[in-house]
């Protein structure tokens, strides 16, 4: 009988130890987890539109984020950051749940539909805790898919006023 309570309390104590280790886990786990659920998470995307197209940046986590900065590749996407610096979009001290922003671009310029465009998004928690990410966004899958991008209805009427203004600058200027 003395036998089986030690082989008994022996078990006990394994059960034990097991039910404590997988405890363990499960803390650290819920303490990640609520880290995630209460952290900003701040994504990017492309939506074509006609003519012109817009880099998506939204905050998708559950907590605002601070101090957002906004960084574009600068060789290729000048158009694109020139437009940031005008709207003062580098630099974003409060950001919020489900706010966004739009930025825009001429989806036409782009020749070579292959090359991405590097958004670097660097921010701050309630808690002063860093995040920092780099997103690459392609117009390659639209083109895959068949998506192309068209010229605004107004380009030709646009174009014609251009060489009829030009044309009007000529003749002004052989009168004087």
């Amino acid at each position: 009988m003395e036998e089986l309570t030690i082989i008994l309390a022996l078990l006990m104590f394994f059960a034990t130890v097991i039910y404590v280790y997988f405890t363990g886990q499960l803390l650290k786990e819920t303490i990640a987890l609520r880290k995630v659920e209460t952290n900003p998470f701040i994504g990017a995307n492309i939506q074509i539109r006609e003519g012109f197209s817009f880099i998506i940046i939204k905050n998708i986590g559950k907590a605002p984020a601070y101090s957002l900065n906004i960084n574009l590749e600068e060789n290729i996407f000048e158009e694109i950051k020139a437009t940031i610096s005008a709207i003062n979009y580098t630099q974003i001290n409060y950001f919020g749940v489900n706010q966004e922003i739009s930025i825009p671009f001429d989806t036409r310029k782009f020749v070579d539909l292959k090359k991405m465009i590097e958004v670097d998004l660097r921010y701050q928690s309630k808690d002063k805790e860093n995040f920092s990410e780099i997103i690459s966004l392609g117009l390659e899958p639209y083109n895959n898919l068949g998506t192309f991008y068209p010229k605004s209805e107004y380009e030709d009427i646009f174009k014609n006023i251009k060489k009829e203004l030009e044309n009007i600058g000529k003749f002004t200027k052989n009168i004087k």
